[in-house]
């Protein structure tokens, strides 16, 4: 990982980035590394400064660093090995002056893109597509693509790298397709990063949610306490209220940051089409 021509720490680099994700994506990742013996830390915006890890005297073969806007805008000239971007949607809006402004900086992830580096991409999202066009580098994508069937549904069965299957989904402790979308764009950054199927597979089936992030919390007397606080946006608010597979209650609060709040009233009602989902990443050729 390099800031210009100078190198920050002895260890190789893998940042995310996106509107929503980048936290479970980062941590899982880590944990995926460290599943494999590696030496990995999940840094940057999830918590612990990217510069405390710098200053280890006993450095670390990855560092898995999530990146904010802000903070691109701040360090244009950040160089990932491996670079993740989950999704793209309107967020921060009460200091981005457009969408456009707020995609400009997320975009910065790419700057001097070089041959070296490896880019992992939701392939469902043209937006994200859009962002990482001409970044000059090898890329490969995940995908969560919608079957519909009529007068039925059925339940997804398993997530997929290439041809292969690396758990059931039933295995993966985590609530919603977005967080498949995660567990995907994960096991292909650790996957480019040298960790094998089978590593993957398990490193997947033990990870849990993180505090706050559609955790589940307790049951009492069948009522499922579910917390997501860390839902600050429209968009990971919709993920959240599509991610419930039982009648519920959603309690909202927080600050407005210039969205409409039409698309998760909309799913809480009941207004979107269901499909049926086959949930598939695709390694690099």
């Amino acid at each position: 990982m390099t800031s210009g021509s100078e190198a920050l720490v002895a260890g190789r680099c893998i940042a995310i980035t996106g509107t929503n994700g980048k936290t479970t994506t980062t941590a899982l990742v880590a944990h995926l590394l460290r599943a494999a013996g590696l030496r990995a830390e999940a840094v940057g915006n999830i918590g612990r400064p990217l510069a405390e890890a710098a200053l280890q005297r006993d450095p670390y073969q990855w560092l898995v660093v999530e990146v904010s806007s802000f903070q691109l805008h701040d360090s244009p000239n950040f160089l990932p090995d491996i670079g993740v971007v989950t999704n793209l949607s309107a967020d921060h809006l009460d200091r981005y002056p457009s969408v456009e402004a707020y995609y400009a900086d997320k975009r910065l992830l790419f700057h001097d893109s070089n041959d070296h580096q490896f880019w992992v991409l939701n392939g469902d999202d043209q937006a994200v597509l859009n962002l990482a066009r001409g970044c000059g580098a090898g890329t490969c994508g995940f995908r969560c693509a919608v079957r519909r069937t009529r007068g039925t549904k059925r339940r997804p069965v398993c997530l997929r790298l290439g041809g292969a299957e690396l758990v059931r989904r039933g295995d993966l402790q985590l609530l919603g397709d977005h967080n498949v979308a995660n567990a995907l764009a994960a096991a292909l950054a650790a996957h480019e990063a040298g960790v094998a199927p089978g590593v993957l597979a398990e490193g997947l089936r033990s990870f849990a949610a993180l505090p706050h992030r559609l955790e589940r919390v307790r049951e009492v007397g069948g009522v499922l306490w579910i917390n997501d606080s860390k839902a600050t946006n429209v968009a990971s608010t919709l993920v959240a209220v599509q991610a419930m597979d039982r009648p519920f209650v959603l309690l909202l609060g927080g600050r407005h940051k210039g969205e409409p709040y039409t698309p998760p009233g909309a799913a809480a009602r009941g207004a979107l089409p269901a499909g049926d989902r086959l949930w598939r990443g695709r390694p690099a050729d």
